[in-house]
């Protein structure tokens, strides 16, 4: 048998992240809060919700779509892996990798929005403030409506 599903094309987009704004990107919004250590209630395993070290960031950040190339040091993992291959273990088709959005600090991966952050900008002991980026993914229509 054989699935047949459209090819939409994504056209390369990058836009410019601020402090305490909410982003729209072609998969959905993503809101982005900082906060001080002191008000922090914990974490949620929710995989739409990165927390990163705000210390270490230099604003503005940028979100753009993956480039082949691209790599960071996955949450949890050993090494460092291509998002391309970290996009192909996660079974993400073709077609809806060009959507994937990632979250960049001066040229280093912070998070590919809404699956993993990197590990360099975890929360440590010594954090003093936290960027919470929380994800809201869009509806997906059906392409085929019989």
């Amino acid at each position: 048998d054989w699935i047949l599903t459209p090819i939409t094309q994504i056209a390369e987009f990058e836009f410019t992240v601020y402090p305490e704004s909410t982003l729209t990107v072609p998969t959905g919004n993503i809101h982005f809060q900082t906060i001080n250590i002191e008000s922090f209630k914990g974490f949620s395993n929710a995989q739409n919700i990165a927390y990163i070290d705000a210390d270490k960031l230099d604003w503005p950040l940028t979100i753009r779509n993956w480039q082949d190339g691209d790599k960071f040091y996955p949450f949890g993992m050993q090494g460092m892996k291509k998002v391309s291959d970290f996009l192909i273990d996660l079974k993400i088709p073709t077609s809806q990798k060009k959507r994937i959005s990632i979250l960049v600090n001066k040229g280093e991966i912070l998070w590919i929005v809404g699956f993993r952050t990197d590990k360099m900008y975890k929360i440590t002991d010594l954090t003093k403030k936290i960027l919470i980026a929380t994800f809201t993914p869009l509806i997906q229509e059906l392409d085929n409506i019989i």
